[in-house]
């Protein structure tokens, strides 16, 4: 419920502002979520969202608590991203813990979002797949790799650590081709 809450905030914000920044408008999110979870329905609920916003000059922009980023390199090396900032649901006014970043995706890189079911997918013995092999599965693909063959190279380690998941697993990878030709998507 939460989640759905969530989602039509976003979607509501960012028509109604489209100009509005990421921090601004999980704070508005977050209005909606702690009116309507806690005051009103008195539920103990909230979540953790990371808001990006994607230009076309290749600067992301972003604010919110959630999995790491990842940016693989035209080279296929990979680095990380911190995302920090409050849960939502839980304060009244979360604007005093906002961080608001910026970083610039280069032509050939490709953004890596992913669902904690991903790092969290257990196999039997208990062994988790982890940020580190999910940044190795990143860099796996060839230089020139498309965003889909990114995220495939993810899904084939992630069931070959864990075969069956008790959560959703979503990855979405975003490729900058360069400056004048359209961004490869692959969720």
């Amino acid at each position: 419920m939460v989640t759905l809450i969530a989602q039509t905030a976003i979607a509501s914000i960012t028509r109604a502002l489209p100009a509005a920044g990421p921090g601004e408008i999980l704070q508005m999110v977050n209005d909606v979520l702690h009116d309507l979870v806690r005051a009103r329905l008195g539920l103990r609920d909230h979540m953790t969202l990371t808001l990006l916003r994607y230009h076309c000059d290749g600067t992301v922009e972003f604010a919110g608590a959630h999995q790491e980023i990842i940016v693989r390199a035209a080279d296929g090396a990979s680095r990380t991203i911190e995302t920090t900032g409050p849960w939502l649901a839980v304060l009244p006014d979360i604007r005093a813990h906002l961080v608001e970043k910026r970083f610039q995706l280069a032509a050939g890189e490709t953004l890596v979002l992913f669902t904690d079911g991903v790092v969290e997918a257990r196999a039997d013995t208990g062994d988790m797949f982890g940020l580190d092999r999910l940044i190795d599965a990143v860099a796996s693909p060839p230089r020139d790799a498309t965003a889909q063959a990114v995220r495939d190279a993810v899904f084939v380690r992630m069931r070959a650590v864990a075969p069956r998941s008790d959560d959703d697993a979503t990855v979405l990878a975003i490729r900058r081709i360069d400056a004048t030709l359209p961004t490869q998507i692959a969720s």
